[in-house]
């Protein structure tokens, strides 16, 4: 998928968040706005927030 994307001249950085995207399951629209640089910082701050909601989550439910 990598080269696909390079080919394309997109960095390598720009890439791995395009398949990090993909992965966290954000949007059509959200991984545009990767791609476009605009949404890059905020898509990875909601990665993030997502990431440690679901481990809190886990983390409470195993206590309880």
């Amino acid at each position: 998928m990598f080269e696909v994307v390079q080919h394309l001249g997109v960095t390598m950085a720009t890439a791995l968040a395009i398949v990090n995207a993909i992965k966290l399951g954000f949007t059509i629209a959200a991984i545009i706005s990767l791609i476009s640089g605009v949404g890059g910082w905020i898509a990875f701050w909601y990665g993030s927030i997502q990431r440690k909601v679901w481990e809190l989550g886990a983390t409470a439910a195993a206590f309880w």
